[in-house]
């Protein structure tokens, strides 16, 4: 299962991510279309890094995600807060409520690599909405994936003692519009291994007038396109994310 034994080191990787830059980037998208949310869903909400932020902005929230050990940070992190997090699929998921704003962060729908699976996401954001709800997403830009493809990394993190080296090797394929991400992991203390995880996630890179007619058979229609964290900013072949907005067609 995806994040899985990665999800042990995922708030080790992200811990200088700005959660709250990015709630506040979002909140500000909504308020441009007049929208001030009372109640937000998101989905694949991992960790809970935006929800707690949403949290702190007065909105209640709910969030889902697939991976069980993600929710149980999450749930930490969240602990004493009236936000319901339950286990769910992003093609599937249903809780019969309906929210002023659903969000999906952090590329998730980009797991939905099959069009099919992509239209069924729409749909669930689709049925959590309100009439005249707004879903705010984001992914990888397909023209700059293509235009500058994804490399090789590798980053060291410290956590107390230990040492965690992530390597990050991708692999292109541009026909099937996806890259396969591959996550080699070593946690390491005095020279010594502690652990190792190997894991593999495959993402789907976008573009705009697919994303407008999937959104379209999902009953949404697709308002505005922007880099991630420039709500007037023009997208380009350097736009590795970007971020839709689609609103409730009916």
């Amino acid at each position: 299962m995806v994040f899985s034994e990665y999800a042990d080191f995922y708030d080790i990787y992200y811990a200088e991510k700005d959660y709250g830059a990015e709630v506040d980037f979002v909140l500000e998208l909504a308020s441009s279309f007049g929208t001030r949310p009372q109640n937000i869903l998101d989905m694949g909400c991992g960790t809970g890094g935006h929800l707690i932020e949403f949290v702190k902005r007065g909105i209640r929230c709910d969030g889902f995600d697939l991976s069980l050990e993600m929710l149980q940070k999450a749930r930490k992190r969240l602990k004493g807060k009236d936000v319901r997090l339950i286990q769910g699929n992003l093609t599937d998921f249903e809780n019969g409520e309906k929210y002023d704003l659903v969000v999906s962060m952090f590329a998730v729908m980009g797991y939905l690599t099959d069009n099919n699976q992509l239209i069924a996401g729409l749909e669930t954001a689709y049925k959590h909405l309100k009439p005249e709800g707004f879903f705010i997403f984001d992914g990888w830009f397909g023209p700059a994936v293509l235009t500058q493809k994804p490399e090789r990394r590798q980053h060291e993190y410290k956590e107390g003692a230990n040492i965690i080296v992530r390597q990050v090797t991708p692999s292109l394929d541009p026909i099937g519009q996806s890259v396969k991400v591959k996550y080699d992991i070593i946690e390491k203390k005095n020279k010594k291994t502690l652990k190792t995880v190997k894991e593999e996630h495959v993402m789907r890179f976008m573009f705009v007038k697919e994303i407008s007619l999937a959104a379209q058979i999902a009953g949404l229609q697709l308002v505005h396109t922007c880099p991630f964290m420039e709500s007037s900013g023009l997208l380009s072949t350097e736009t590795w994310n970007v971020t839709f907005v689609a609103k409730k067609a009916d």
